[in-house]
């Protein structure tokens, strides 16, 4: 659609085996935008990976391994601060891009230049026969307060000048501080003087096995609890309304930790409908 093709970098934090990283890399290849590089992340996941194992891509990839586990956000940091690209797309490893994401997000971007972050629609397979996480078109700094649920990190591609002014501001991209809801924290900042928007369509496919949305419950409702005392000031400015919907949130968690117990992991399917958690 552009003649201008800047250069995009997509970062993968990884921790899993080969083969599945494998997978989040092929999808990359495929996309129809080529400018693009890589960073894959190591968080120091015991089989490290070799220059073999790359070579067998038609990318343009650079290996970081950490020296210790840091956690997905430390390693998206550490992919940020290296990267040459003017946009930044996230790919957690266990996921993949559609063909065409890449492209229409940045055609987005370059139709829109105040636009900080473009998201779109995500293909979730971690519940029954899958679901589609759909966001509003246009997503705005109030609505994400007032409690509403964005797509998983893999669907961002932010552009690099706005991640740069909200670590000048306040030190940090992602915040490794918080125990979860890392990509709604950026979206918050990244939305504070700019709409974020969402290409109504779904460009990437979030893979997770069904037994994993019952775990790391007591991590979920830590990081709902900082969240919760991160931005209490700016939730109290919407008044009562904004207050009881992060206290029902956090009562969904509790509720949903406790009955994992007592009803098993089926009762995941229904409650994780409701409340939208993301683990990512």
């Amino acid at each position: 659609m552009y003649k201008k093709k800047p250069l995009v970098t997509v970062v993968i934090p990884t921790y899993n085996p080969k083969e599945i990283l494998k997978r989040a890399l092929k999808s990359v290849e495929k996309q129809t935008y080529k400018n693009i590089e890589v960073i894959v992340v190591d968080d120091n996941y015991p089989e490290t990976k070799d220059e073999s194992f790359f070579s067998e891509f038609k990318l343009n990839i650079k290996y970081i391994c950490l020296s210790a586990n840091k956690g997905a956000c430390y390693a998206r940091n550490k992919g940020i601060e290296e990267s040459k690209g003017e946009f930044i797309a996230f790919l957690d490893d266990d996921d993949v891009f559609k063909e065409t994401k890449i492209e229409k997000q940045v055609n987005h971007m370059l139709l829109n230049p105040s636009c900080p972050l473009v998201i779109c629609f995500t293909l979730d397979l971690r519940v029954g026969k899958g679901r589609l996480v759909r966001p509003p078109e246009i997503i705005t700094h109030k609505s994400l307060l007032k409690g509403f649920k964005l797509s998983t990190t893999s669907s961002y591609l932010a552009r690099k000048s706005a991640l740069n002014q909200i670590k000048k501001d306040e030190g940090y991209y992602f915040d490794t501080n918080l125990a979860t809801n890392h990509e709604y924290d950026l979206a918050l900042r990244l939305s504070e003087n700019n709409d974020i928007y969402c290409l109504q369509e779904a460009l990437m496919i979030r893979n997770k096995s069904e037994g994993q949305l019952s775990e790391n419950w007591t991590k979920k409702i830590k990081g709902q609890l900082l969240l919760f005392k991160k931005y209490y000031k700016e939730y109290s400015k919407l008044g009562f309304k904004g207050l009881i919907f992060q206290y029902i949130r956090f009562i969904g968690l509790l509720t949903l930790f406790t009955a994992g117990f007592i009803l098993g992991n089926r009762i995941y399917k229904f409650m994780y409908l409701i409340i939208g958690i993301t683990k990512k």
